[in-house]
């Protein structure tokens, strides 16, 4: 069943196509990919999905009934409610519902008469009120407040006072506890640490209604897409396959393209000179047969349908870092260090080495402290007494996630004219290898996209004479093919990289050493994210193991204890997993701890015959052990009572 069906749309503004042959089909279930280059039109198509634009022409058609949910990139504001409050909106039918059942039981509990028209209307409110999910809404809260990491501090907050990030996560944690039948969703990873993508990805696998992805994340488009359609020069094209697929099936359709062009490119050409000799030998000859034959061979020419030439996705960045030449073996050094704000406390003993041409990734959880390490190390890397240190002949570039200029009234040129003081000619060429083509070089660095400002600040860094990169979520804003020039950019830089990112295809592509900031503690993994993911797992393991070893110590303990016990004091399991599982473990370890002690003391008694004083002490000791145990034993079976 088609959710939805695009076929021939074109939008135009003032004049200007937009896209001009845009052909979607969307089936009920399907995740599907919308790529594209900025500026391709992928949010106006989304718009124009949801109903805030007109098309120009073609057609859309909609599911009777279809209840769409479209997750902007700027999110929605909401006043006066707290986050619980717009979290809860996404019921507000159910509400209304809800309010009138509540209504109805009261005119029910004070009235005689009419009762059974009551009855009637009351039943079938709770009918539908069931049907609409009405008694599943704290268990739905409960796992998208859970995944998306909302805590009662965090539902308790106003909405107003939230950062722009924040207002994005609860507007996706709003839209899917909506559970329309299709979702845009665009760029929805945005602002998500790793762990909270991960855990989308799964919710939107088993996400029984369709999904129209935006995304420039590659790994969360690898795991969860069945198809992508890409916008290029105004029209799609489908890729049957995820992200990977998608990306060795474009090579080869150029490929095979290009091929099928240059074929036809030379038979063109043999034919055009063909009608040129004949024509030639026909007015040396004045043989009008021969005229006619080269008129029919250029008529032809004109009626082959012509093969266009293809074309690869345009070009990024194409310019190389100047690098000041090798710097110390060792390029940061931290050593016992305690990363905090003010009394809170981030990360206890972080020790780490960064040497000559590590490309180390930065990675956590959002507020674990990985931009707040970064700028201690910026910050403190010559100060003596710091257990920071950077070695000799580092001369590191900075490139943070908010980017800030001094000046936001300055265009785009005198910003990077305050920094290199060249002729505007030389400016505009330079800034043209960033994709700042003509009067764009005028506009006001206020109104830069988050992604303009990437480009224009990776403009400024790369011609400084820098061997230590020290970058913050570099990907965020720029689109895949600026990505993938930028990897190619950093790939060809002889110096160091110490970068922090949420990208993990990015993570996958540049880093040979991880380290990750996790409860308060930073820990290090060799090799790329893959290989991260093989060595946490096995950690993860292992902490299993030891837990296993001690919980089999305590399960024995508990037979003894149960051995011992009445059966009729004994705690049905049921009843056993609803207690304080620590109070319960706490008193077990006591118990056990009492027990090791008795047998200890037996165990000095061998060989005290001869010694009645230190008998006695032993003997001693033993009884008030034993009365310690009952009392514990007591304490414990009144508890799990």
């Amino acid at each position: 069943m088609l959710d939805l069906t695009i076929k021939n749309l074109k939008k135009v503004y003032f004049s200007d196509p937009v896209f001009e042959d845009i052909n979607i089909d969307l089936k009920k279930g399907e995740k599907v990919g919308l790529l594209g280059e900025n500026g391709t039109g992928k949010t106006t198509l989304f718009r124009i999905i949801n109903g805030e634009e007109t098309l120009t022409s073609g057609d859309l058609f909609l599911r009777k009934g279809l209840k769409i949910g479209y997750l902007k990139q700027m999110p929605s504001e909401y006043e006066d409610l707290d986050v619980r409050g717009v979290l809860l909106s996404a019921f507000k039918d159910l509400q209304v519902l809800n309010d009138r059942m509540r209504w109805l039981e009261k005119e029910m509990a004070n009235n005689t008469e009419g009762l059974d028209e009551l009855l009637v209307e009351y039943s079938k409110c709770q009918v539908k009120y069931e049907a609409m999910g009405g008694y599943e809404i704290f268990e739905k809260m409960s796992k998208i407040c859970e995944g998306l990491r909302f805590d009662e501090a965090m539902l308790s907050k106003a909405y107003g006072v939230l950062s722009g990030g924040e207002k994005t996560r609860v507007e996706l944690g709003k839209q899917l506890l909506e559970s329309p039948d299709v979702l845009l969703l665009d760029e929805p990873t945005n602002h998500l640490d790793i762990e909270t993508t991960e855990w989308l990805e799964n919710y939107l696998k088993a996400y029984e209604g369709s999904v129209l992805i935006i995304s420039h994340d590659r790994y969360f488009l690898d795991r969860v897409i069945d198809r992508i359609y890409e916008i290029k020069g105004g029209t799609t094209e489908i890729y049957l396959g995820n992200y990977s697929y998608y990306l060795e099936e474009r090579q080869s359709r150029y490929e095979n393209q290009l091929k099928y062009y240059n074929a036809q490119q030379k038979k063109l050409k043999q034919m055009e000179e063909a009608a040129k000799r004949m024509r030639d030998w026909a007015g040396r000859a004045d043989n009008e047969a021969m005229f006619v034959r080269a008129k029919a061979m250029e008529k032809r020419i004109e009626k082959m349908d012509k093969i266009d030439k293809p074309l690869m996705n345009t070009k990024g960045i194409q310019v190389a870092f100047e690098s000041e030449g090798r710097s110390a073996k060792e390029v940061i050094k931290v050593r016992d260090y305690h990363l905090g704000i003010g009394d809170l406390t981030l990360a206890r003993d972080v020790n780490f080495t960064i040497r000559y041409k590590d490309h180390v990734a930065l990675i956590g959880a959002n507020g674990t402290g990985k931009s707040t390490l970064v700028k201690a190390i910026l910050r403190d890397m010559d100060h003596e007494e710091s257990p920071i240190k950077v070695g000799s002949r580092v001369n590191i570039g900075y490139l943070e996630q908010d980017i800030q200029f001094k000046d936001p009234e300055m265009t785009l040129i005198e910003a990077y004219k305050d920094y290199y003081p060249l002729p505007d000619g030389q400016i505009r060429n330079e800034l043209a290898a960033f994709k700042f083509y003509k009067d764009h070089v005028f506009k006001k660095i206020k109104n830069l996209s988050g992604g303009e400002k990437v480009r224009l600040m990776l403009a400024i860094l790369m011609k400084q004479d820098i061997n230590c990169l020290v970058l913050d979520e570099p990907t965020n804003h720029i689109d895949i093919k600026t990505k993938e020039v930028l990897e190619e950019t950093l790939e060809s830089f002889e110096g160091t990289i110490l970068f922090i990112t949420h990208d993990r295809f990015f993570l996958n592509k540049m880093a040979d050493r991880i380290f990750e900031i996790e409860d308060q503690s930073l820990v290090t993994y060799e090799g790329d994210y893959e290989a991260y993911k093989i060595q946490k797992a096995k950690r993860a393991q292992s902490e299993i193991s030891q837990y296993d070893e001690k919980d089999k110590l305590k399960t024995e303990s508990n037979s003894k204890l149960k051995e011992q016990a009445p059966k009729e004091r004994q705690a049905p399991v049921k009843e056993m997993k609803k207690m304080n599982t620590y109070k319960i473990n706490q008193m077990e370890s006591e118990i056990l701890e009492i027990e090791e002690a008795i047998e200890f003391q037996k165990s000095e008694l061998e060989g005290l015959e001869s010694d009645y004083v230190k008998m006695q002490e032993v003997l001693e000791s033993l009884a008030n052990l034993e009365a310690k145990l009952e009392e514990a034993m007591e304490a414990y079976y009144a508890y799990i009572e």
